[in-house]
């Protein structure tokens, strides 16, 4: 019984580690984006910064503004996203195949 006790506390203890791991670098992230002025400050984004997010592959954080900007739930937020990812890789097809 105490092994099991024992196993079960240093799995735990391992999964904090790697969350707080995760926590830390998206962090990092997010004030790296930020700082280079791809992120705007909180109030003053733009569906043009939605877009920008999402040219620069940033799809997360271009979630995480629609719903800052829209009051939009997930689901929305994703879906939105989505369909500016999709119109900009099909903008870019059309107009590789331009003559």
């Amino acid at each position: 019984m105490w092994r099991e006790t024992s196993a079960f506390r240093w799995v735990i203890a391992g999964i904090a580690v790697i969350l707080g791991v995760l926590t830390i670098t998206t962090l990092k992230e997010f004030r790296s984006l930020k700082a280079s002025g791809l992120y705007p400050a909180p109030g003053s984004g733009t569906d043009a910064d939605v877009r920008r997010l999402v040219e620069s592959g940033q799809s997360l954080y271009a979630i995480r503004l629609y719903r800052e900007i829209h009051g939009a739930d997930l689901r929305t937020a994703k879906e939105a996203v989505g369909t500016y990812h999709c119109e900009m890789t099909n903008g870019a097809t059309l107009m590789a195949r331009r003559p």
